[in-house]
């Protein structure tokens, strides 16, 4: 039973740090890109400014978030595996 909510758990801090990942790449981060994605949406170069300032923090966090997520497995793998008796 035990395996089963292991193997559960590890599919959804998977999808988390696979979600994270995938905004934190598709967030523009240059400030011509964030322009061109917002001029595309119909929104003036005032705006762009306004929303450039709030997306670069963004995309930090959500970079940060996804590096958490990743350091918090690779860590309680590494504890697992030295609670755990070896098998052979």
């Amino acid at each position: 039973m035990r395996n089963h909510a292991e193997r559960r758990g590890g599919k959804r801090a998977s999808l988390v740090s696979l979600t994270l990942g995938l905004l934190t790449a598709l967030l523009p981060k240059c400030p011509l890109c964030i322009a061109a994605a917002l001029s595309v949406m119909g929104m003036t170069a005032g705006m762009a400014r306004i929303i450039g300032l709030t997306l670069r923090p963004m995309g930090a966090l959500l970079a940060l978030a996804a590096l958490g997520v990743l350091l918090y497995r690779g860590v309680r793998a590494h504890l697992r595996a030295k609670t755990q008796p070896h098998q052979v």
